[in-house]
């Protein structure tokens, strides 16, 4: 049920809110009640002398002269009386001919109904309300001197416009000056500032195209392509937005001896500085010029263009195929630029194209195109879309892909093997034949056996002598290899630090960001890249530091910086839980992650090197509880921590600690982590 309760007070058009309150917590309903906009629909009479009284009619005037105001351009008038449809007002002292306008609580309506003050210079009609500097402009209205002297006219700058005829006491003719400016006009005849609010004035900027630079080859494209021509002030928005009869911008191709053509533009994505366009469909192949038209000018530069004869499709080396198969479509006039050509089979884009000594395209069946059903070619040159009638499809045949390796040593910076380990190779259009299937380790001339094989899986041995690269496959009755991702062999240390961790040694890389050559400050910290660093505020040395993680740099170029946990020099306040450390991945094994702490001084200090699961490491207080492996800082040399992974998990690795006094501190230069038993 909905309990409404209305604590409503009428101020007349204002905004009505009904606040509903409910002990009970039912649903409130707020209604709302809006302002009526007022309107005005005429003005009786429209001139007279100062002081003489006009009347305005419309609608939602109300009655409350307080809430009503009228103007006379930019002076406001005085309100003699004030009904629902009609306002009555004088005309102020100030005031000289402008439109009317009309707020209404704080509401203004802008007309285009003109009152004539008598008696008083006054303006009527600025034509046209727009030009170029150096333009002639008419000024028509009321009592204009006949002495020039007189005259103050100013285009939004200090420099004066030259008043060029004064016809007579209602008309004259006035330059715009060179330096104007888009605005209101300043006027004045003597003592008497003639109000020209009611009157904005447009300087226009003369448009420019954007024409090759010598040794630039001429614009070309088909018949019907896209085309953008480039250049300054091609849109040029008016002030005044009454103004009526102005020609639409207009692009037109015209060959020699013939009547131009009108482009189509693209109106919705036109600006200041391109016009995108069609080139006309009627147009035959040949060289054209381009000439555009603004609505205030036709510009004088001209432009060149070649309509290209459009390319024909005859016909394809092959209507189906293997992924990467090649295909060669055959035709006319496919230019002489491949990076002009896009080919697509279904929705999937080839990533290289290439034209034979014939002008023929060349291209091979992309990775991902399904091979349920035959798809369609797409052939797009210089961005039209070519007919490709009876070659527009192909079938693609199930092919053989490579798409993981199962081994127990994948780990997130590489997938390692070991030399006599079986591995398998998933995927897909495999075949159940071992003989059909040639299998090769890069480095390795001999093929290796194949011992499983499936339509989803092949098994293999990793063959001594491996020192890393890809694995290719050849299917029979296949030209085009299969190839895996870059495999790695397990180092015979065991060292798979590379694999497991970003820049774990000296030299350290470092955010250049803020301070002195790109170091927090000079000399002394700079923020470690790759590791996440938690409260710390790196600003060790400078006094009320927090516990500081930091790139030493006091050498410059970083060959000696370590990872450093360290308090102020100067402030011995507790800092507690500094973090370093990096998200990670273990496989299932035993691991040894061994640090070098190269800098210690113990006062005060609580400190782990320590693997935890998930993405964040804990804190110092929690590291014995809550980590998977952990050993204490106690000292400088090596700090080495036993790991058992009993099942695969993401990991962070890196150190931890809390210190109470000044000083104190642990800086290490290297991580080292090894797999002992998988």
């Amino acid at each position: 049920m909905k309990k409404i309760y209305n604590d409503l007070f009428l101020v007349f058009f204002s905004l009505f809110v009904v606040i509903a309150c409910d002990e009970n917590n039912d649903e409130i309903v707020p209604m709302t009640y809006t302002n009526p906009v007022a309107s005005v629909t005429n003005i009786n009479p429209v001139e007279g002398y100062v002081g003489d009284p006009f009347t305005i009619t419309g609608t939602n005037f109300g009655i409350r002269t307080e809430h009503v105001k009228v103007y006379i351009g930019s002076q406001e008038a005085e309100i003699v009386s004030c009904e629902d449809k009609s306002i009555v007002a004088k005309v102020p002292e100030s005031a000289t001919n402008g439109n009317i306008s009309v707020e209404v609580y704080k509401q203004k309506v802008e007309t285009e109904l003109g009152y004539r003050v008598l008696g008083k210079p006054g303006v009527s009609s600025v034509t046209p309300s727009y030009g170029f500097p150096g333009a002639e402009i008419v000024f028509k209205g009321q009592e204009f001197a006949l002495s020039d002297a007189l005259y103050m006219l100013q285009f939004g700058s200090e420099d004066k416009a030259k008043i060029v005829e004064i016809t007579n006491d209602k008309e004259f003719t006035a330059v715009v000056p060179e330096s104007a400016v888009s605005g209101i006009i300043s006027f004045a005849i003597g003592t008497q500032v003639i109000d020209m609010t009611s009157y904005p004035f447009t300087v226009l900027q003369h448009a420019t195209l954007d024409a090759p630079k010598e040794g630039e080859p001429i614009p070309s494209g088909f018949a019907g392509s896209a085309f953008a021509i480039t250049g300054t002030n091609l849109v040029q928005e008016l002030l005044d937005k009454s103004v009526e009869g102005l020609e639409p911008l207009k692009v037109t191709f015209s060959k020699a001896g013939g009547e131009p053509v009108e482009a189509a533009i693209d109106t919705d994505n036109l600006t200041d500085k391109s016009i995108p366009l069609t080139v006309p469909v009627s147009l035959e192949a040949g060289d054209y010029t381009i000439t555009v038209i603004t609505p205030f000018e036709t510009i004088g530069t001209q432009l060149k263009y070649t309509v290209l004869p459009m390319p024909t499709v005859t016909g394809i080396s092959t209507k189906a195929g293997y992924i990467n198969a090649e295909v060669m479509i055959i035709g006319q006039n496919f230019g002489t630029k491949a990076e002009n050509i896009q080919v697509f089979f279904g929705e999937t884009v080839c990533d290289k194209v290439t034209l034979n000594d014939k002008g023929n395209i060349v291209v091979n069946v992309p990775k991902g195109v399904s091979s349920e059903a035959p798809v369609k070619i797409k052939l797009i040159i210089q961005g039209k879309e070519i007919e490709m009638g009876e070659s527009g499809t192909f079938e693609v045949w199930e092919t053989p892909e490579i798409t993981s390796v199962e081994t127990p040593y994948i780990y997130p910076y590489g997938t390692l093997v070991k030399a006599g380990q079986e591995i398998t190779f998933t995927g897909k259009g495999f075949g159940t034949d071992k003989n059909s299937v040639t299998v090769t380790f890069e480095g390795i001339s001999v093929p290796v056996a194949v011992k499983e094989i499936t339509t989803t899986a092949i098994t293999v041995t990793v063959p001594q002598g491996f020192n890393g690269g890809k694995v290719t496959m050849v299917f029979e009755g296949i030209t085009q290899p299969v190839e895996s991702d870059i495999l790695q062999p397990l180092p015979a240390d065991g060292d798979i630090s590379q694999y497991v961790l970003m820049n774990y040694k000296q030299p350290f890389d470092y955010v250049k960001e803020g301070g002195d050559n790109g170091f927090h400050k000079k000399g002394e910290w700079a923020k470690a890249a790759y590791w996440i660093v938690q409260n710390s505020n790196l600003t060790a040395g400078e006094g009320g530091a927090a516990v500081d993680l930091a790139f030493k740099t006091k050498y410059g170029d970083g060959s000696d910086a370590g990872l450093a946990l360290q308090t102020d020099w100067g402030f011995d306040n507790p800092k507690n839980d500094g973090k370093v450390y990096q998200t990670s991945h273990l496989q299932k094994g035993k691991y040894k992650l061994t640090a070098h702490v190269y800098e210690y001084d113990g006062r005060g200090f609580t400190g782990y090197v320590a693997v935890c699961k998930g993405n964040e490491m804990a804190n110092t207080s929690d590291i014995p509880s809550k980590s998977l492996a952990n050993a204490s800082i106690s000292g400088t040399g090596d700090v080495v921590v036993d790991i058992l992974v009993e099942e695969p998990t993401d990991v962070v690795i890196g150190f931890v600690c809390t210190i109470t006094v000044k000083q104190g501190r642990a800086k290490i230069d290297n991580f080292k982590l090894e797999l002992v038993e998988q």
